[in-house]
């Protein structure tokens, strides 16, 4: 069988393309379509893993990446717009149905079906498109990356003190790789998740509080959190860019009405060991090889 990936280069892409590797036994099987053939590392050709050209606003270019491929891997677009991200995940739809894609597995994010997020908009509206294409399709609602977490905790970084945010709530954050794993798993068995919704989330939630008390913990450096309006929290951050910030403020919304914050078995069941919890990556992210050991020594 036959699997294209789109967003390699990316990082749940290459996590995913990384454990793939290790299910399939042919490599020539697996096509990689991406925007730049030169970020492909030069070993994945050399394994045979075939390299195409592909451009979401270029239909010509996926029909060519696309001819042949039985189960087609769309992560969604790296920009903000909506609109952008919604046209291009429509032409590579449009695109998969020219070329006679027989299954599309689509990477959403876990928020709600009536997110009042804006990040989620985008999703909501491809999968909405996607189930109306009469493709067979997988979405995947994949849970909110460990990785991530400054970017929701006030656009965190080593020198603040305080973290200014308009809510509180819980996540069931998830690491990238556990996320990767996990779809290329589904991948190869994807006659089992046929038109189907699949969630993914960690096996618990964690409140920003939590995340600042146990930062401060780790680093031994005060972390306090301050709830604020939302106009505040666009004040502060309005030199990131007026629209994303805006926009981003919606996520706390969702994240206090707890969209977020719900917990599935599922993740854990299709992987089958533990997950890495999100102590486990502030503990990567934020601390060197010693300063890690020494936790574990003092938990002990």
């Amino acid at each position: 069988m036959s699997i294209c990936l789109t967003g390699t280069t990316g990082k749940l892409g290459g996590s995913v393309l990384k454990h793939l590797l290790k299910l399939v036994a042919d490599p020539s099987t697996i096509t990689l379509a991406v925007h730049n053939v030169d970020k492909v590392p030069k070993e994945l050709s050399e394994q045979g893993l075939k390299i195409k050209q592909a451009d979401y606003n270029d239909p010509k270019s996926m029909d060519a990446a696309f001819e042949g491929v039985h189960t087609l891997l769309l992560v969604s677009h790296p920009g903000i717009a909506h609109l952008q991200r919604v046209n291009s995940h429509k032409n590579a739809i449009e695109a998969a149905k020219r070329a006679g894609v027989q299954h599309l597995v689509y990477t959403s994010l876990n928020f709600a079906g009536d997110s009042v997020s804006a990040v989620m908009r985008a999703h909501i509206d491809t999968e909405a498109f996607l189930k109306a294409s009469g493709l067979t399709y997988t979405i995947i609602r994949e849970g909110i990356y460990n990785e991530s977490f400054p970017l929701y905790l006030g656009f965190y970084n080593t020198t603040k003190e305080e973290i200014n945010v308009p809510a509180d709530g819980p996540i069931s954050w998830v690491s990238i790789d556990d996320d990767g794993e996990a779809t290329a798993k589904i991948l190869v068995d994807a006659a089992n998740y046929k038109n189907l919704t699949l969630v993914f989330t960690g096996q618990k939630a964690t409140t920003f509080q939590e995340m600042c008390d146990y930062i401060a913990k780790i680093t031994k450096r005060p972390l306090k959190l301050n709830i604020v309006s939302k106009e505040e929290y666009i004040k502060e951050n309005i030199h990131r860019g007026e629209e994303l910030v805006t926009n981003w403020a919606l996520t706390y919304d969702a994240i206090k009405r707890g969209e977020l914050g719900v917990i599935e078995k599922l993740l854990h069941e299709i992987l089958k060991h533990p997950l890495e919890t999100k102590e486990q990556t502030l503990d990567s992210e934020l601390l060197g090889k010693g300063e890690r050991e020494g936790i574990k020594r003092d938990e002990k």
